[in-house]
């Protein structure tokens, strides 16, 4: 979307708010905005007949916006956040029969159980994320690719029965230093990778980031 288009976007916005109302329908979705200004996705009303496509002006993904929305099928596989989402809240796509899923490296925040119960199977957290909240990708039972930067707060039972479909030895799991001289410290909450398929290799990084045998 072009500054012409988000212009249109913004003067329309004016309108329904000059006629009492603080949301309007985009194609397929339901919009508004929060109280920092930011472009909130809400709602999906689409019946997932054709993929996926969330605006590119986005700024968050609302608490559960596509909650339980649509399972396993064609259109579903795969879903990219766009570039410039910052956030997205408690339980937005919970349920949902996601099977690959692309994050922006504008994201910073995934909040309580923004993708449990899903079917990811390959995760790469951006750089940029620095918070994950608790129970956030638990019960994705087939994923069997999970990659994390260094540092990063990791909410508890995050990744509970995490890729317990998946043997240990085709599972991958990796903690990404930012910059040379980090560590591959991630803060852990109670539980964060309990019952998952990673608990052996991050139990691994904690012994070699203290320095134990």
């Amino acid at each position: 979307m072009n500054k012409e288009e988000l212009k249109e976007l913004e003067d329309f916005y004016n309108n329904v708010l000059a006629l009492g109302g603080t949301q309007f329908t985009y194609k397929e979705f339901l919009i508004s905005k929060n109280d920092k200004g930011l472009w909130v996705l809400i709602h999906y009303m689409g019946d997932n007949s054709t993929p996926i496509e969330i605006p590119g002006f986005i700024q968050v993904i609302g608490k559960a916006a596509f909650y339980r929305s649509f399972g396993i099928s064609a259109n579903s596989l795969g879903l990219k956040i766009p570039n410039g989402v910052i956030k997205i809240e408690n339980s937005a796509f919970s349920g949902c029969g996601i099977k690959e899923i692309t994050l922006p490296d504008t994201l910073q925040v995934i909040e309580p159980r923004a993708f449990d119960d899903c079917y990811i199977q390959r995760l790469f957290i951006p750089n940029s994320v620095k918070r994950i909240g608790n129970e956030a990708f638990a019960d994705n039972e087939y994923m069997k690719f999970l990659s994390l930067p260094s540092h990063i707060k990791i909410g508890d039972k995050a990744f509970k029965n995490c890729g317990v479909m998946i043997h240990p030895s085709n599972s991958y799991f990796e903690i990404r230093r930012l910059h040379d001289t980090d560590d591959y410290t991630i803060v852990q909450g109670k539980g964060s990778f309990q019952w998952s398929t990673f608990q052996e290799s991050v139990d691994k990084y904690v012994k070699e980031e203290h320095g134990d045998d």
